[in-house]
């Protein structure tokens, strides 16, 4: 399994960035980038690139494709790096191995067209594959096919070094707008509708913090941090909790007394109520006594009226018998 990075390579031909690319112009994370490309290496490709980079390199002639894009000791695409979609922007077509035309005359698989050390590439007289000069050209199976002076020749090479190759590239400079939009659409970086919802929710939110802002430093001034406060807090607290315990005891206290002086008004009334009964009892034998009296004088008064009357009347006939006798 292989990776299509012809477009992004396209794209990002001579503009290096260190950041990541995304569709709103950010940077590229370049070490991401090379974990996720790695990752899509296969490594049964590794034998197949070193024995084509070193037919290449024995090859005479022909266009040197690394000078030509200034990436100094870095690999050119290889044919199955290359995917079966058309380019985004007029970019060079790339055909798979498959799709060759049956016509094609049959090369070694050691060596490139034309590379017996006589002549340039194509010098045998078989007529290779011709491509656009602005990009990797067609190939055969594991063939190499020689372009037309102007783009790389088809030399199966290392993915790892197209890799270091474009990320090269990103890093000696900046890439315009398309070119992060293009390339964060090739390596599947676009963001999400739902991410970018959620990043301008953050931002209204942050935005309202930053408006509150001055009046939080300005109450922090004359208040102080949380620790502060809390520490206030918790001393009047403490201060209010005293407060409250020695309420509760005069509490107490009052409680107390006000216990003792029912506890003595009760006494004091028993002791009242015994009195009164008391009296009362004299009373009523005091009443009984001078009503007794009361009736013994009144039977004296009776007897000394009756003995008032029989004088009266022992004088009364002693006249009336002297009176007589004169």
């Amino acid at each position: 399994m292989t990776t299509d990075h012809s477009n992004s390579f396209e794209h990002s031909e001579g503009n290096p960035t260190n950041g990541r690319a995304s569709e709103d112009g950010e940077n590229v994370d370049v070490s991401a980038l090379r974990a996720e490309i790695a990752s899509d290496s296969e490594p049964g490709d590794e034998a197949d690139t070193n024995d084509a980079a070193t037919t290449a390199d024995d090859a005479d002639g022909g266009t040197d494709p690394i000078a030509e894009l200034g990436l100094s000791g870095a690999e050119v695409p290889t044919t199955d790096d290359v995917s079966d979609e058309e380019p985004d922007d007029g970019g060079v077509p790339a055909p798979a191995a498959d799709r060759a035309t049956e016509d094609e005359p049959p090369v070694d698989g050691d060596e490139p067209d034309g590379a017996d050390g006589n002549g340039p590439p194509g010098a045998d007289g078989d007529e290779p594959d011709v491509v656009d000069g602005d990009g990797p050209p067609g190939a055969d199976g594991d063939e190499p096919d020689v372009g037309d002076g102007d783009g790389p020749s088809g030399v199966r090479t290392d993915p790892d070094g197209v890799v270091s190759a474009l990320l090269e590239e990103l890093e000696r400079r900046e890439l315009t707008d398309a070119e992060r939009s293009a390339l964060a659409s090739g390596l599947g970086l676009e963001t999400p509708n739902s991410l970018s919802a959620r990043l301008r929710h953050l931002q209204e939110a942050v935005d309202d913090v930053a408006a509150y802002r001055s009046a939080l430093e300005e109450f922090i001034d004359d208040n102080g941090d949380a620790t502060a406060i809390i520490d206030d807090f918790e001393s009047r607290f403490d201060d209010l909790s005293d407060r409250i315990d020695l309420l509760e005891g005069h509490l107490d206290d009052l409680r107390a007394d006000v216990e003792s002086i029912e506890e003595r008004q009760r006494t004091g009334i028993s002791a009242i109520e015994e009195r009164t009964e008391e009296l009362e009892s004299s009373l009523d034998e005091a009443l009984e006594t001078l009503e007794a009296d009361v009736a013994e004088l009144r039977v004296r008064v009776a007897e000394g009226e009756q003995w008032r009357a029989d004088l009266s009347d022992v004088f009364r006939t002693q006249g009336d018998e002297a009176a007589q006798s004169d």
